[in-house]
Formats: C-alpha cells, structure tokens, sequence
C-alpha cells in the first residue's frame, strides 16, 4: 500500500499513529508493520526514523517491555483523534435532525460505510472484499448472545485453514484465532479481514441488527474486549 504523510516530522508521528491506533507497540512489531505492512522505508529507514522520533521525544520506549508510544503532547492529540468514533455518530444524528439545511438523505448503505471504516484500514478492507462467500460458514446468528463461525484461509506456509471467530454482542467480547489478528488488530481494537467479510456477510443478511452492532463498536469501543 502507498500512501503519503506530512512531511513535518511531528505530524508524520502522529499520522503514522493514528493508522496503528494503538496505545503502545512492540517496537520490533513497528518495525516490520512500517516496512512490510505500510511499506513506508527500508528496514533500515524505518529504524532511523523510529530513532529520531524517540531522540526529539516524540515518541517513548520502556526499555524494560521494549513497548513504544507516543509522548504525553502526542497523546492528547491522538486521544483526541479517537474520539472521532463517537463524533461521527453525532453528525450522523445531527445531519438527520438540523432543519436549517435541505433534508439530506443517509441510506443504511452509508451509515454501514461510516461504522465500518472506524473499524477497518483501507487496504484491510479491500482484502475482506476478495474473500470468497463460499469460504465463510456461520453456524449461529443471535445478535443477542453471539455470532459465530469458521473461515477458510491459507496460512503462511500457504496451507488451508480454518479459522474460528465468536462475536458476542451481550457482553461485548470478540474473539478470533487468525495471526493477522492476534498481532494487529486485536490491540488496535480493529477488524482483520476475516472479521471485516464476517461483517459484509451479516449486512447483507441481517442489516438493522449489523447496524446496531457497528454502532455499539464504535460508539463504545473502550468497552468491547477483541481477545
């Protein structure tokens, strides 16, 4: 994935940050998400870059836990960033309510589009559109108690295999086996693409009841556990 970031180095930090969205990372994990993942520099660039960003104390490293995050002025900002999940609920309801402007029409395809993309990176959600319908089972749909199911993948060897998720929306916990998620996005509170198919599949089947859920994701986010 190409993508472009300021070019002051402060903002590039946070911006680099805010597609983590994580409080903290392993800084061999940084390492390899900025590389491999996002394709930002070299090995060897991305290392520099990491460096200089700790000497200007941008961001700090707990030598102890090998754990990075970003500097005190740095969190305010990204927290702040975050709390964008629930502003975007309330402009929703606020476009939908304002009667000083032209009624503007916000169908259920849309407020999916909304919720989903606090919940999946781009180039994540491209991938969760190229799984197959066929390679989805879901053996239980309560969106009271849970969801769950298997999805066939290829894993890194290029070996078939299943992978097991569970979306329980009563006591707001989702659990899920894939690598990608268990180092990724299961910290970053984020859908794979596995769970981002699993989510295309129920809109289509089960609209209201996804909407509801997506918009308890994102509202209460804090709240839910993704182990």
């Amino acid at each position: 994935m190409n993508f472009s970031v300021p070019s002051d180095k402060r903002q590039r930090i946070l911006y680099i940050w805010k597609i983590i969205d994580s409080p903290s990372i392993n800084i061999d994990e940084l390492y390899n998400f900025l590389t491999f993942e996002l394709f930002l520099a070299s090995l060897g660039e991305v290392k520099k870059i990491v460096r200089e960003a700790l000497d200007l104390e941008y961001l700090v490293e707990d030598s102890k836990s090998e754990e990075v995050s970003l500097s005190n002025p740095l969190k305010v900002e990204f927290e702040k960033w975050q709390d964008k999940g629930e502003d975007k609920i309330e402009k929703i309801n606020n476009i939908l309510s304002n009667s000083w402007r032209p009624p503007i029409q916000i169908d259920e395809k849309m407020k999916f589009e909304i919720f989903e993309d606090d919940l999946i990176d781009p180039s994540t959600k491209k991938k969760a559109s190229l799984i197959r319908s066929k390679a989805l089972s879901i053996d239980k749909i309560d969106f009271v108690d849970s969801i769950s199911g298997n999805i066939e993948d290829k894993d890194e060897s290029g070996k078939k295999i299943s992978y097991h998720f569970v979306i329980s929306p009563k006591i707001r916990k989702i659990t899920h086996n894939c690598p990608e998620y268990i180092k990724l996005r299961k910290k970053q509170k984020k859908f794979c693409p596995h769970l981002g198919r699993v989510f295309i599949k129920l809109n289509i089947t089960n609209n209201e009841e996804t909407l509801k859920l997506l918009e308890d994701l994102v509202e209460k986010r804090e709240k839910w556990e993704f182990s």
